[in-house]
């Protein structure tokens, strides 16, 4: 009896040491740092989807033959296809209210698969390209709808070293919006990069320690003003924590050509 006794006030005083914070009040007894971090980043979730991959599944289809006296064998005659599974997941993000999402052009290149969009809610959207351009290894896909929160943009050209950014991806195909951080270790690198059997020669990129694995593309790299100035595009896989990134302003340039 002393026991449980002793259980129920130690519980108590547990318990009410928990209770004396709320969700507000414990999220400002952080520090001004962590909070600001915090916010930059549940700023940005919104607006950042998962492109799904699906490929097609195949059924075989039989045909029975009569060999000799009703002694029947089953043979397969040809395959048909049963519908699609999905394969791996990348990520994209909105910059427009009105379903415009920019991802690598290395993550749509196969015509042979089927690309879905799910959003930060879990819905799921039908995808559509575009514009592409493999000069900079970069897609816009279009969603059908109007309500979406766009990320903003800003002159990737103030970039400093040492600044500090914050990355939201899909890692490994299985872990959406996984958030990391790091700074800004490098500017104007030029790589090759490969994918599969081609590779593709990329330069004025944005060097970055945020950890990310190979395969993890396209995701957008954060400030800490909540500014999308860089897009994650290439990780070398023989070193730790060098990551790689296309400068926004390269997108404005590729855009602004595209009126002429």
């Amino acid at each position: 009896m002393k026991k449980i006794v002793m259980f129920v006030l130690l519980f108590g005083f547990i318990w009410g040491d928990v209770l004396c914070y709320t969700d507000t009040s414990y999220f400002y007894s952080l520090s001004v740092s962590e909070q600001k971090r915090i916010k930059v980043i549940e700023s940005v979730l919104p607006s950042v989807v998962n492109i799904v991959w699906y490929t097609k599944v195949y059924k075989r289809v039989y045909k029975y033959i009569d060999l000799w006296d009703g002694f029947i064998v089953k043979v397969p005659k040809w395959f048909i296809q049963a519908g699609y599974k999905p394969v791996s997941a990348w990520t994209a993000f909105f910059i427009s209210s009105k379903g415009v999402l920019l991802t690598n052009y290395h993550v749509i290149a196969d015509s042979s698969l089927k690309y879905k969009a799910i959003d930060f809610y879990w819905k799921e959207y039908n995808v559509k390209v575009l514009l592409v351009n493999k000069k900079l290894d970069l897609a816009l896909l279009y969603i059908k709808g109007n309500h979406f929160k766009p990320v903003r943009l800003w002159n990737s050209d103030y970039v400093r070293l040492g600044q500090t950014v914050f990355a939201i991806w899909n890692t490994l195909w299985e872990y959406p919006y996984t958030v990391s951080d790091g700074i800004v270790s490098g500017k104007w690198r030029s790589i090759v990069a490969w994918w599969d059997f081609w590779e593709e020669y990329l330069e004025w990129l944005l060097q970055t320690t945020a950890p990310i694995n190979p395969w993890n593309s396209w995701w957008p790299l954060i400030d800490s003003l909540w500014n999308v100035i860089w897009v994650n595009v290439a990780v070398n896989r023989y070193g730790q924590n060098i990551g790689f990134a296309v400068p926004i302003n390269k997108l404005f340039e590729w855009l602004k050509s595209l009126k002429y």
